[in-house]
């Protein structure tokens, strides 16, 4: 089956986790507060402010600043599936920023690949060591240009592959179950 016939599960995977309560003055705080840091360059401490702000408020407008504080950090990959977010969320974009963001898409996606991944409900699967699959897993992950570690833990085994996450590539780790 070729790689690209796989459904992209970035957004699930790669999108902060949706509010568990709203608090809207303490979400406006951390927003502005990420603004100034994204403008002094203080893109790390930006992004950790605006999903902190998005966790509080459960705002996608915030998408937008996240994206581009992800993309200064050189996180492509979380910041073409920010971008593509905020497309899809926010209700009125107006047509100068849909024309930014349609830009910086077209860039996030090229510095951006994906790797397809195939396993059964009974492994884990960890790539980087940051990022956990929900298995059974059947689809693309967009990730960042460059080699990957991937692990796959079964019981009685552990599988590890080391893949190249070019612009373009779509590359499969399939470990069959044990029988």
């Amino acid at each position: 089956m070729p790689a690209e016939s796989l459904p992209d599960r970035s957004e699930a995977l790669l999108l902060p986790e949706p509010p568990l309560a709203g608090d809207v003055l303490a979400a406006k705080h951390l927003y502005e507060r990420g603004q100034v840091e994204l403008a002094n360059g203080e893109s790390a401490a930006a992004a950790v402010d605006f999903e902190r702000s998005y966790a509080k408020s459960g705002n996608p407008k915030i998408f937008y600043e996240l994206a581009r504080a992800r993309a200064s950090r050189g996180e492509h990959a979380r910041a073409y599936t920010l971008y593509a977010a905020y497309l899809a969320q926010v209700d009125v974009v107006s047509p100068a920023r849909r024309a930014e963001v349609e830009g910086a898409l077209r860039e996030e996606e090229a510095a951006s690949g994906h790797l397809a991944v195939v396993c059964d409900a009974s492994m884990d699967v960890t790539i980087d060591d940051t990022l956990r699959l929900p298995c059974p897993f059947r689809g693309r992950v967009r990730v960042d240009r460059g080699r990957h570690h991937v692990v796959g833990h079964q019981p009685g085994c552990v599988a590890q592959k080391v893949v190249d996450g070019s612009p373009g590539s779509a590359l499969v780790f399939v470990r069959e179950p044990t029988r």
